[in-house]
């Protein structure tokens, strides 16, 4: 059994080992919502120090990440004095930010999954921003596909985190450094400590995520639903496919 201030020193010590791996490089983490990219942050805060994580202050006490104007509004030496800037960005409208170009990471999840997910997400929190305009109570999956800056926010929300066609999306995503996908999540952690040149100290939990269909949710889904959902991720499958076959190439490359 560790004495409370040795695991404390052991820790300290692999947060500086990690941070001098990195070396003035910034981490830069596009978290996509709804695609344990909390889990991540968590790892990340965990190997370098909360304090590490933008916008720690925030997050600290449970407010949420900063909206994107007021992220690109602050003073690039705050901004650069991060290891990792976190948020639900836009990969265009954030990158120019580095003064330095960054590590770009993200994860990708199986888009009806996702939507669900976020869905679930719209209907339990009021503040969500996409509920604006919607109705306080009794918000059904119905209202919300039928509302038009709902539906706005669900569609294609992962093609649109890289660019507004799928050429530039494309692009975008494979100039990440790294690529995960939230079904093989341990392997995608797994990978990006193999990409960070980090030790793999047996720190990467397993993580067990249900697919949407094992969902109540789901299971009352009309097909006049469920057909109007499918349309809205037509193109974020062709880009979770493309994420999926980065992820392959790059996980053979590393590890044969």
């Amino acid at each position: 059994m560790r004495l409370p201030f040795l695991a404390d020193f052991l820790k300290n010590r692999r947060a500086s080992r990690r941070a001098r791996a990195l070396g003035d490089t910034q981490l830069f983490f596009i978290h996509i919502p709804k695609t344990a990219g909390s889990s991540l942050r968590a790892i990340l805060s965990e190997q370098l120090s909360p304090e590490a994580v933008f916008p720690y202050a925030r997050l600290r006490q449970n407010l949420g990440y900063l909206p994107t104007p007021e992220t690109l509004a602050l003073p690039d030496e705050e901004f650069a004095c991060y290891r990792v800037i976190a948020g639900h960005y836009e990969f265009p409208s954030m990158v120019g930010k580095f003064q330095r170009p960054p590590f770009c990471m993200t994860m990708l999840r199986k888009p009806f999954d996702r939507t669900i997910s976020d869905i679930k997400h719209m209907m339990r929190h009021p503040n969500h921003g996409a509920r604006r305009t919607l109705p306080d109570k009794d918000l059904t999956v119905a209202t919300i596909l039928d509302h038009e800056i709902a539906r706005g926010y669900l569609t294609s929300r992962q093609r649109r985190t890289f660019g507004n066609s799928m050429k530039e999306a494309k692009n975008n995503l494979a100039g990440c450094d790294w690529v995960g996908i939230q079904e093989r999540f341990r392997d995608s952690v797994k990978l990006l400590f193999h990409t960070l040149q980090w030790e793999d100290d047996g720190v990467i939990p397993r993580l067990n995520f249900a697919p949407a269909e094992q969902d109540a949710l789901v299971a009352n889904l009309s097909p006049e639903e469920r057909e109007q959902i499918e349309g809205m991720i037509v193109e974020d499958n062709e880009i979770y496919q493309y994420a999926c076959e980065l992820f392959e190439q790059r996980w053979h490359a590393a590890f044969g």
